[in-house]
């Protein structure tokens, strides 16, 4: 195969209309190549090749490794979270226990200190270049997983949003609408992970300029090219999407209520503009030092020092 024939079969390898049950899937299998020790090497190296970010080994690679040795039976894992407790029903599926291996909703005691307080049961929506302008910075999770979104505080001005990073190309918007179809096919919250986090990254990207910001940080590879793009893609996915109200929770907790600080507003926006490079700081310096001098120099003229 082509590289283009070998893109074009993995979307369809994970269309949710697709799906074959592994039980059938590796019984044809056992056909070509009954091996069973490379089993998990083979089915997560596989999926992450279909998310990697930036992309490795050449994927039509990755797929004839796939249909060569995929085993009769399957008990899974990963290589980015704990392993689930049941083995994955198809592909889609595996995939989905691949990269959303962890919760995104807080404990139940958790959640109801959050019903109890009135000012926490909605939060506003800020695009990443307001988020930006306000002082938090962006930056890529370690892990590739959906479920990996973060806010730290760092000594007491510096806050940062970890997101998870995400390569877009021409696969992502079908690879994400089937993730969240089978998403719904459960009809289960604690399910809907891949929901919430395409509204969460709709809710930071309205504009392309807000695609930059997240491009510039190392959270999202476009290959689509260009920024208008890949934000109208968010913003089609998402655009009916309902998600858990308690995803990302403690993170929208956090965002609300930095942007409420306005003292760190002016503070932040104030290191934004005279420090955002070596030049505007020798400026701001220059400019300073001469306002000083400036204010000696009229002090000494209207009170000029007496000769004794």
């Amino acid at each position: 195969m082509s590289s283009h024939d070998a893109a074009l079969v993995t979307k369809d390898l994970f269309l949710l209309e697709n799906q074959l049950p592994f039980e059938v899937l590796t019984k044809l299998m056992s056909f070509r190549n009954p091996d069973h020790k490379t089993r998990m090497k083979i089915l997560t190296a596989f999926c992450d090749q279909v998310r990697a970010f930036p992309p490795g080994t050449e994927l039509k690679e990755k797929i004839t490794k796939f249909f060569c040795e995929l085993p009769r039976s399957l008990t899974l894992g990963s290589s980015q979270g704990p392993a689930p407790d049941q083995p994955a029903a198809h592909l889609l599926e595996l995939l989905h226990k691949q990269f959303c291996s962890r919760t995104i909703v807080p404990e139940q005691s958790e959640k109801s200190s959050f019903k109890n307080d009135s000012q926490m049961n909605w939060y506003r929506y800020y695009p990443a270049e307001e988020l930006r302008s306000i002082g938090i910075h962006f930056k890529p999770s370690k892990t590739g997983l959906f479920t990996d979104v973060q806010f730290k505080r760092r000594w007491l001005i510096s806050r940062s949003l970890y997101i998870p990073p995400l390569r877009i190309d021409n696969s992502t918007k079908s690879l994400l609408l089937n993730l969240v179809a089978y998403e719904a096919s459960h009809g289960e919250s604690n399910e809907s992970r891949v929901t919430s986090y395409v509204c969460f990254m709709d809710s930071l990207i309205d504009t392309p300029r807000d695609v930059q910001v997240l491009r510039s940080k190392g959270i999202l590879l476009n290959t689509l090219g260009s920024d208008e793009q890949a934000a109208e893609l968010f913003n089609q996915i998402a655009s009916r999407l309902i998600p858990d109200p308690y995803a990302y929770i403690q993170v929208k907790s956090s965002i609300e209520k930095e942007h409420r600080k306005v003292l760190k507003k002016w503070v932040a926006m104030w290191l934004r503009v005279y420090f955002n490079s070596p030049w505007t700081f020798i400026a701001f310096v220059a400019a300073t030092f001469t306002i000083i001098l400036t204010a000696i120099q009229t002090y000494i003229a209207l009170f000029p020092l007496k000769d004794r």
